[in-house]
């Protein structure tokens, strides 16, 4: 009975060192072992313009490194240009109002500022009537082409409607079957359904032609008004100027001073809320970091497509909610999880970044949070070391094997021989 205990306590020893051995092999096997690794940075952000417009510019490409601050795109300034360039004569006409109010007796270098002031507003005045007369000339220039090319499709259709009655007063008629047809009656029904779909053809061309005439004409005629707007605008403020000079010696009462400011004020913030959307014309990097994707060309249209828009909460006093038609906003930039809609500029902010390591389900254990990594990468000579910071429950099967996604938090910022997406090796660290 005595040699029985001694044997089992052998056999139970026995085992207690092979399992030793064979953790101490696995335990070994864990931190030499080499897993997938793929870095990415801890943060993406989609950009785009605060309004709808057209590309002008897109001085950088998928991958390049940019900094604060640095231009991604540029739109067109399109009608909100002529806005600021209003907006700020009505604040010079404002200036010589309250000038004159507040001086009765001007110096020559006052009288020569309000004259400035008159002479500018003329310049707008001047600016604004060019360019209407411009948008009528070439819209009347194209809406004659269009009328041109009208005309020539209706007499081509009226040609081949008479040579049609002519050669085929009873239609096109196809050789009777069965019976012995004549060359002529062969030559004939051709010759009438080769008019009738020369006919047919006309009409789709005129129709065609019609419906650019009438298209060209509803676009000429928008931008006429819009043309026509500006100009009463500089108008207005070339009265308003010239107005000024005349008061220029007469001092206001206090009631008038008072709404004077009050007025310059208001247009003082219109202009600066005017020019904050000529500002937004320019897409910059909020933060340093690598373009990974542009989905845009120039010439196409973006903002109004790409993130969803933010919307000032209250407008500065005395300002429009909308500006040359385009409505105001306030930001473009907006985080990845948040936007509905593709961006025109999708940035990767480097300052943080993750390595994101595939860890078969018998080594999970050993990648518990805190455990230090470390990441190596083809092509960098640098080695690179995180913490681990959580765990993905979902495992994923790949070739019989499942995998578990372990997110190891990388020190410091994304160097710059290393870009996201690059994929190497990782294991536990000494």
């Amino acid at each position: 009975m005595k040699d029985k205990r001694i044997i089992g306590s052998v056999v139970l020893a026995t085992v207690l060192v092979i399992l030793l051995v064979l953790a101490a092999i696995e335990v070994v096997r864990v931190r030499g072992g080499v897993l997938s690794a793929t870095v990415e940075p801890s943060q993406q952000l989609d950009l785009n313009f605060v309004y709808s417009g057209t590309i002008t510019s897109i001085p950088v490409v998928q991958g390049a490194s940019v900094k604060t601050g640095q231009v991604l795109a540029v739109e067109s300034a399109g009608p909100i240009s002529q806005k600021v360039s209003a907006s700020e004569a009505t604040v010079a006409s404002d200036e010589a109002n309250l000038a004159a109010l507040l001086g009765p007796t001007l110096s020559p270098a006052q009288a020569s500022t309000l004259d400035l002031k008159v002479s500018q507003a003329q310049s707008a005045v001047q600016a604004s009537q060019s360019a209407f007369n411009n948008i009528t000339s070439s819209g009347n220039g194209l809406i004659s082409q269009y009328k041109s090319l009208v005309a020539s499709s209706q007499a081509a259709l009226s040609n081949d409607e008479n040579l049609f009655q002519i050669a085929c007063p009873n239609g096109v008629q196809p050789p009777p079957s069965g019976a012995s047809v004549s060359s002529g009656q062969s030559t004939l029904y051709a010759t009438c359904l080769s008019l009738s779909q020369a006919e047919a053809n006309d009409q789709k061309q005129l129709s065609q032609a019609q419906a650019q005439l009438s298209a060209a004409e509803t676009q000429v005629v928008n931008y006429q008004n819009q043309a026509k707007t500006a100009l009463q605008d500089a108008n207005s403020q070339l009265a308003l100027a010239q107005n000024g000079i005349s008061v220029a010696t007469a001092r206001g009462s206090d009631a008038q001073i008072q709404a004077a400011k009050a007025q310059l004020a208001n247009d003082q913030a219109q202009l600066a809320y005017d020019e904050s959307i000529l500002n937004g014309l320019t897409l910059r990097a909020p933060v340093s970091g690598v373009v990974v994707a542009v989905n845009g060309n120039v010439g196409g249209v973006a903002g109004s497509g790409g993130v969803p828009q933010y919307f000032y909460s209250t407008p500065p006093q005395g300002s429009s909610a909308s500006s040359a038609g385009f409505n105001a906003l306030s930001t473009g930039v907006a985080n990845s999880a948040g936007s509905a809609k593709s961006a025109l500029i999708v940035l990767d902010v480097v300052h943080s970044w993750y390595a994101q390591v595939d860890v078969p389900q018998n080594q999970i254990n050993a990648f518990s949070p805190s455990v230090k990594v470390k990441v190596a990468l083809p092509g960098v000579s640098q080695t690179f070391k995180g913490t681990v910071s959580a765990l993905e429950p979902t495992a994923t099967q790949v070739n019989g094997q499942t995998l578990y996604e372990v997110r190891v938090n990388m020190k410091g910022s994304m160097p710059k021989s290393v870009l996201p997406g690059m994929t190497g090796s990782a294991s536990l660290a000494s």
